[in-house]
């Protein structure tokens, strides 16, 4: 017998959730083209907590599975694996989001299991075919696992929120393991900010070490990212330079981001930083190096001095209004295909946006755009 083909489709994913409110990667389950049947939820909280009231109305959950005891509150990853690898005979395939917590506990419930994990899920094909990528990105890879059980992390900002709601699922408790008593949390330092979780934001601009100090990085990203609503990411060089901190690297080594629009400022295009922004749907790359690889891998590219383009307060407010209308027709935009198009050089200083490659549509709107940014700084003297 075919233990794959006969064994039922059912799917556990693993919610992160602390202090009452679960991670941003969470509602993106539903949309995932779930591979099994049955979709349950295992969740480190009380069946009473109002958490687990909302994970129980994302559509396409179907049973919700609690576990309150005390030591599974601080989300360990030996005492989570342990409950997790007793659970798995249920299960064809295990399921963890692709953030510090997932990548803790896949590899230690396959080690238990015997089983190869599948890291990074980009897109699932199917109950036994997925697609991740390998070399930094430069390869997409269609892999078939026929495994019992299957182990995976994907990759939350590959996938769409969950928007539609249903009826309750049904919500239970699971019975507890014992305490493993192998490693202790003594502390746990959250940083709180205003701005969208940079794993999961809709929009995100991004500074490079060609900002120059922290004070450039801070005066040109913070007034753009504020006016967008976007979070705020670094490359590695500029978090090594103290730009910026460790929580907003992007790249292979910091977060993968997959946002809609990202706005590359000062940042030339490492392989390493393009591993982590590959995915994102529209790209503007705010640069003077004409041959830089993310102005060659951009959708949009303004070439010039950024100290000059941002020596006037109303700098960044005309490229960020220019952005803000580009941001509006975003779906529009998501329909077009990307054209390569060969850079041209910002010629006069003034004149912020008219020189991004894009469809005369759009054209036109960062040209009306970029002339209410020049009217504005007028009328200011």
């Amino acid at each position: 017998m075919d233990f794959f083909s006969e064994a039922p489709l059912t799917t556990l994913l693993m919610c992160e959730l602390r202090d009452g409110v679960f991670h941003p990667a969470v509602p993106r389950h539903d949309r995932r083209k779930h591979p099994g049947q049955d979709t349950h939820v295992l969740v480190a909280a009380e069946p009473s907590d109002p958490a687990v009231a909302r994970l129980a109305r994302l559509a396409g959950v179907t049973r919700v599975r609690c576990v309150s005891a005390a030591h599974y509150r601080d989300h360990g990853a030996e005492n989570l694996a342990m409950l997790i690898a007793q659970m798995a005979v249920d299960y064809r395939h295990i399921v963890f989001p692709a953030t510090p917590f997932g990548k803790a506990l896949a590899p230690r419930l396959a080690a238990m299991l015997d089983v190869a994990p599948v890291s990074d899920v980009c897109e699932i094909l199917g109950p036994d075919q997925f697609i991740r990528p390998m070399y930094a990105g430069d390869v997409l890879v269609t892999l078939r696992n026929r495994q019992p059980v299957c182990v995976m992390t994907v990759r939350p900002s590959a996938f769409k929120p969950a928007e539609a709601l249903q009826a309750p699922a049904q919500i239970d408790e699971a019975p507890s393991g014992p305490d493993m008593g192998v490693s202790r949390l003594l502390a746990r330092r959250l940083a709180v900010g205003g701005r969208p979780a940079l794993s999961v934001a809709r929009c995100v601009v991004a500074g490079g070490r060609g900002l120059g100090s922290k004070d450039n990085f801070e005066r040109l990203i913070f007034p753009l990212a504020d006016r967008l609503g976007a979070a705020i990411g670094a490359t590695r060089a500029a978090v090594d330079a103290g730009f910026a901190p460790h929580d907003w690297q992007i790249g292979q080594t910091g977060q993968i981001v997959a946002p809609e629009l990202y706005v590359a400022v000062g940042l030339s295009g490492a392989a390493q930083h393009l591993a982590g922004m590959r995915s994102a749907g529209l790209i503007v790359a705010i640069d003077r190096d004409v041959d830089a690889p993310i102005v060659k891998m951009a959708d949009y590219s303004l070439v010039g001095d950024l100290n000059v383009l941002g020596a006037r307060p109303s700098g960044s407010a005309c490229i960020a209004r220019a952005l803000g209308h580009v941001d509006g027709g975003l779906c529009a935009a998501s329909r077009l295909r990307k054209t390569p198009v060969a850079p041209q050089t910002l010629l006069p200083a003034r004149r912020l946006a008219c020189f991004w490659h894009q469809p005369p549509r759009l054209r036109d709107l960062v040209m009306r755009a970029e002339s209410a940014g020049l009217n504005d700084e007028r009328a200011d003297g």
